[in-house]
């Protein structure tokens, strides 16, 4: 039988391959450089590359707000996929694994997958400096290519304005409460 502790302890245990990265990101570059931007310029060219290898384009539908964002992302993906569409969520934080963030059609992404998407992003885009944050969401965008979905949730994260989802254009803005 399953302890309620097995979820917690194998997410301590799971030290993925994005967490690193955010570690050497630091020892490189300090922690200013590797966590504090100005702009969401440096995306445009890594996310336009990435959108490119979309089969068909999904509709995107972008969650901001203060509170209730991941309640009205969750919802919305429960929705969609309630009807049969196959959908695509990115939220953040994680509570007990990195994977939260990564959602097809209801299920989250396995850890192996995302250190793939993650060591790609890297290979593919090595000039380009990129916050923890930048690196998972690029990786999440490529595993979307690969999977197709027609809808793809994106939660605005604590960047607001300069936050890595409002590198592309949404179709629809869900806006919860703001404080």
């Amino acid at each position: 039988m399953r302890s309620p502790f097995d979820d917690i302890l194998r997410a301590k245990n799971e030290l993925s391959l994005a967490e690193k990265y955010q570690t050497r990101l630091v020892q490189s570059y300090g922690q200013e450089r590797a966590s504090k931007k100005n702009t969401i310029e440096h995306l445009k060219l890594p996310v336009s590359v990435i959108w490119q290898e979309f089969s068909s384009k999904p509709y995107v539908i972008t969650v901001a707000g203060t509170n209730g964002k991941g309640e009205v992302a969750m919802a919305l993906s429960a929705l969609a996929h309630q009807f049969g569409i196959n959908v695509g969520m990115w939220t953040s934080p994680h509570i007990l694994s990195l994977a939260e963030r990564f959602v097809f059609n209801q299920e989250n992404l396995q850890v192996h997958e995302i250190e793939e998407a993650v060591i790609w992003v890297a290979k593919e885009f090595p000039q380009i400096t990129l916050t923890y944050f930048e690196m998972l969401y690029l990786a999440f965008l490529r595993l979307m290519a690969l999977r197709g979905p027609q809808v793809l949730i994106l939660e605005v994260g604590l960047g607001g304005r300069l936050d890595a989802v409002n590198t592309l254009d949404a179709e629809l803005v869900a806006l919860t409460s703001i404080s």
